[in-house]
């Protein structure tokens, strides 16, 4: 029996192993195991590799795919470790960062499914996802354009007259009535038109496309209301649109207008979009026009490209280090020559990596949590006079240095934090020659102290000779019999010794209070 028990394990062993080396190979549907408490990625099929656009096998889940953490991947998959239910998401929106560092929003469809092992216990969880991004934008595209019939269907009842002459021109086709519906749904974003026949006549216009026109052009061909189409190549395309019917898209197209009503010659850029619209039988009765005018989007564009680049002369000529710092992984955009300097780097090995990656001699100082910090909060850390080590010379040795560091939040046209600013100022010569002059200062100090000291223990020493020599020449002019010149001599000894007692006084005196009474 429990070599019937054993063999029957090993074949469900052997099954569940097959089953999921199947899912592996399979291309449709992303997959991959995660086992422990940790989520340690065993195993990730070629679909999911290339969904997520890196190498995931062998590193718990969320540290692969860090992006993941903030969106609630871990909550869900502890929750499912912790209970064994399985989860099941439609549709949801997850952000994935690409090779360049971008994150880019897809919709999934995926199943978090607990594994257990032979005891019951939740092992791990396989992980099955279908990226359904397009799918759902197909269907919500689709969705727009049904609820816009439905719209234009309850418009009709009003214009109805106005449309079906419209239709009626345009030879009443029901694709055509359609694409003119499309058509009258007029938005604020893009022009549109729509040119009936081979002539390309006018046969709609939005107000949008009609403002950009600055003309009435109802009713009449492109080649007679823009002559100057035909030398630009705009008639060739919508003739070879109309005979092969192949769409034609480009962007920011150069356009030389001629005056209208209310503007004078101009050139403008736009983006646009010739569409085919085909009749019942197939065949191609007109073109569907979509304009949008880029032309103050594109100026702009290039003008901020302009100051970007001024301002990037600007950080790489700066005479203080500069550097821009975005994203939870702290990756390096910009780094000034003086920040590379101190960093002993060149621009090559830093820009675009992580910081942790490019100078791992500052793990555990703690840059990433404080760059994370003024991310997570927007308010700047300051440090002045801060000692660095940092690795200087052909050799790479760490010297020391002292910089005043700034890092601020970095904000875009919303206000929004996305990135963080770091300027260093190097002040080791200005800190060490300040501290060398404190230590000559203290030095000055501690040598007056003890000349002060020496002389009053000099004064202290002298003191009680110099009373001794005064009591005995004062013992002696007291004795009698003494000749007149003895008597001046001891009368000389006496005065001279009573000033130096005086002097000795003064000084102690003078010592105590420098001293504060140290001495006695």
């Amino acid at each position: 029996n429990r070599r019937a028990v054993q063999a029957e394990r090993e074949r469900a062993e052997h099954s569940r192993w097959a089953v999921l080396e199947a899912l592996q190979a399979q291309p449709l549907v992303a997959i991959n195991y995660q086992w422990g408490a940790e989520h340690l990625v065993k195993m990730a099929n070629d679909t999911y590799g290339r969904m997520v656009g890196r190498d995931v096998v062998g590193q718990p889940f969320l540290r692969a795919m860090p992006e993941l953490e903030p969106q609630g991947l871990r909550a869900e998959l502890d929750e499912v470790f912790a209970t064994g239910r399985p989860r099941m998401f439609r549709e949801r929106a997850v952000q994935l960062r690409s090779a360049e560092g971008v994150l880019h929003e897809r919709l999934f469809d995926y199943v978090l499914q607990p594994v257990r092992d032979a005891q019951g216990r939740v092992e791990g969880i396989l992980n099955l996802a279908v990226d359904v991004t397009e799918p759902v934008r197909l269907r919500r595209v689709a969705e727009w354009q049904a609820e816009a019939e439905r719209g234009l269907r309850v418009a009709e009842g009003r214009q109805r007259a106005q449309v079906e002459e419209q239709l009626q021109r345009s030879q009443g086709t029901e694709r055509a009535r359609g694409a003119v519906l499309e058509a009258l749904a007029a938005q604020t974003l893009v022009g549109m038109a729509y040119l009936r026949g081979p002539d390309h006549v006018y046969e709609t216009v939005n107000s949008t496309h009609a403002e950009m026109l600055d003309r009435d052009v109802l009713g009449q061909s492109v080649r007679w209301t823009f002559p100057e189409m035909e030398d630009q190549g705009f008639l060739s395309l919508l003739d070879g649109v109309f005979q092969t019917g192949q769409p034609f898209l480009a962007r920011q197209v150069p356009v030389a207008v001629s005056a209208g009503r209310s503007q004078g010659p101009r050139d403008v850029l736009v983006d646009l979009t010739y569409q085919p619209v085909r009749a019942q039988d197939g065949s191609i009765e007109g073109l569907l026009a979509l304009v949008v005018d880029v032309t103050e989007q594109t100026r702009l564009r290039a003008r901020a490209e302009g100051e970007r680049a001024r301002l990037s002369a600007l950080f790489q000529q700066a005479p203080v280090a500069i550097g821009i710092l975005r994203g939870a992984d702290v990756v390096i955009e910009v780094a000034n020559p003086l920040l590379c300097r101190l960093w002993g780097r060149t621009q090559e090995q830093v820009v675009g990596l992580p910081a942790m990656d490019a100078l791992p001699e500052l793990r555990g100082l703690g840059l990433d949590d404080l760059v994370r910090g003024v991310l997570a909060t927007g308010v700047p850390f300051v440090a002045t006079e801060m000692e660095v080590h940092f690795p200087r010379g052909a050799g790479g040795e760490l010297q020391s240095g002292y910089y005043n560091f700034v890092y601020d939040a970095l904000r875009d046209e919303r206000g929004a934090i996305e990135g963080v600013l770091l300027v260093a100022t190097e002040v080791t010569d200005p800190v060490r020659l300040r501290q060398a002059a404190e230590r000559l200062a203290q030095e000055e100090r501690t040598r007056r102290d003890f000349e002060q000291h020496l002389i009053g223990i000099v004064s202290h020493d002298l003191r009680n000779p110099l009373s001794a020599i005064l009591l005995g020449l004062q013992v002696l002019l007291r004795r009698e019999g003494l000749d007149a010149r003895t008597v001046q001599t001891l009368v000389r000894l006496h005065a001279s010794t009573e000033r130096a007692v005086r002097l000795v006084r003064d000084l102690l005196d003078f010592t105590q209070a420098r001293l504060g009474g140290g001495l006695k």
